[in-house]
């Protein structure tokens, strides 16, 4: 995402990721998730069924 982002020039939403990114990262210059932010496995119709329900109620989306 970062170098489409570079590629086409989006300043407005790069400028961001680069104030993120946190002072102690000397690999890379922009900070695109949040720190804490892992991803995990879905296991089982269940578990996908919690995630998508809460992607539909979050009132951020």
């Amino acid at each position: 995402m970062i170098d489409y982002l570079k590629e086409h020039n989006v300043e407005r939403l790069l400028k961001p990721f680069s104030w993120f990114k946190k002072r102690h990262k000397r690999d890379r210059e922009y900070q695109l998730w949040q720190e804490g932010s892992h991803p995990q496995l879905v296991q089982g119709d269940e578990m996908l069924r919690q995630k998508l329900e809460y992607i539909y109620q979050d009132p951020v989306c």
